[in-house]
């Protein structure tokens, strides 16, 4: 279980730190580094960029939420975990089928939630 908490947790914090380089950071210079994006492409995606930083703020209030109700109900905390969680592995692939020059990407964002989606299925396992 504290293995899960703690992909859980991970997947969370990165997803905030997107929604920080996508939403409100997005222009700044170092973030174009980190994406390897020209300024003019920076520029041209702002739009774009906010709209994605959201999404995973979202999905990261959604792994926080199911953090907080764990202790009063498994089954909706591992449900809102799986559901979010596979969302997350998904977009990863999506990325990786995309920019597939962009792997540290597709790890970060990709692989805590699927170790946390391991960890849920072997506890579900162990536990029925």
């Amino acid at each position: 279980m504290k293995m899960i908490k703690i992909f859980a947790a991970l997947s969370a914090l990165i997803h905030v730190l997107f929604f920080c380089l996508e939403s409100l950071l997005w222009t700044n210079p170092k973030v174009q580094k980190v994406f390897g994006q020209s300024a003019e492409t920076i520029e041209s995606t702002q739009l774009l960029a906010f709209n994605q930083g959201f999404y995973n703020l979202f999905f990261a209030l959604g792994i926080i939420a199911a953090l907080v109700v764990m202790k009063k109900n498994e089954t909706i905390a591992f449900t809102l975990l799986a559901y979010i969680g596979s969302c997350m592995v998904a977009a990863a692939l999506v990325l990786l089928y995309s920019a597939p020059h962009m792997i540290t990407g597709v790890l970060g964002q990709g692989l805590p939630p699927a170790l946390m989606l391991v960890g849920i299925t072997l506890y579900c396992r162990k536990n029925t």
